[in-house]
């Protein structure tokens, strides 16, 4: 659900917004929110998000620089749609690159709630 009369998501305070071409570099606050930053040194924990559109494919790349699998929640915004859906993301492992893709244009992602993902617990036989 978004704010009223603005097709923002409720939460676009913490939010951020990435449309077509975006390139943006997060980094963890001290409240535990993550923020925008015009770069991250490699030794800076950070996620670094890309958008683009290809052969009317959506892709975003992300690449997590922290020691942590992270996951975080995602919400499109359709060409010409005032409205937000929620869609499912793939936590992207420590030091890797992520890859999400949707077969159709989006405008918009709202991208919050960025967190350490609990770890996979491994089972022994």
């Amino acid at each position: 659900m978004g704010l009223p009369g603005t097709g923002i998501p409720s939460d676009a305070a913490s939010a951020i917004i990435l449309r077509l071409g975006d390139v943006v570099c997060l980094v963890p606050g001290t409240n535990g929110a993550w923020t925008t930053a015009p770069g991250a040194t490699a030794e800076q924990p950070h996620l670094a998000m890309r958008m683009t559109l290809e052969k009317g494919t959506t892709m975003v790349m992300a690449r997590n620089g922290t020691h942590s699998a992270l996951r975080y929640r995602a919400r499109m915004q359709g060409p010409g749609s005032s409205s937000w859906q929620e869609t499912s993301i793939i936590p992207v492992g420590p030091g890797l690159l992520g890859y999400e893709t949707w077969p159709h244009p989006i405008d918009a992602l709202a991208v919050s709630g960025i967190s350490a993902a609990p770890p996979r617990s491994s089972s022994k036989r």
